[in-house]
């Protein structure tokens, strides 16, 4: 999977794109702009990350076993491979995790599940509850990701 890192040092963070979103939307919904500041004076440096919303959360008519099932093969990408590579190219082991709207849900579940990895949480707008992406569906996976 695709990612791309802005900045060269202080607090690390992870953007998590909206729903359906792609890691260069950090750049295209003109975020950088925002961030410049802090980013070009070395008091953050974010990783912008994809998903795979799509095969997942947003797949309302697919099975519901299934996209949790790949949800959950998202999630350990992001755990076991993409939060090493950030701690290689960082050196610090603190994450934030930033997310608006969908990306908001994954951010604060990836801190609520690893607070081991991730340190602080920055999820704004985000919709908490799984029942609007799997109706009355519950099983093991479904309740670890509410």
């Amino acid at each position: 999977m695709e990612f791309k890192a802005y900045g060269h040092g202080g607090k690390t963070v992870m953007f998590v794109p909206c729903q359906g979103g792609r890691f260069f939307d950090f750049e295209a919904f003109h975020m950088i702009d925002h961030w410049g500041q802090w980013i070009e004076e070395g008091r953050c440096t974010v990783y912008a990350i994809d998903t795979i919303d799509n095969e997942t959360w947003a797949d309302k008519g697919g099975d519901c076993r299934r996209r949790i099932e790949n949800h959950e093969r998202w999630y350990h990408y992001v755990v076991d491979e993409m939060v090493p590579t950030i701690h290689a190219m960082s050196g610090y082991r603190g994450i934030m995790t930033f997310g608006a709207s969908m990306g908001a849900m994954h951010a604060a579940n990836l801190f609520f599940r690893r607070p081991d990895l991730f340190d602080q949480v920055f999820a704004i707008s985000g919709v908490y509850d799984s029942k609007d992406a799997f109706g009355d569906y519950m099983d093991d996976l479904v309740y670890q990701n509410s």
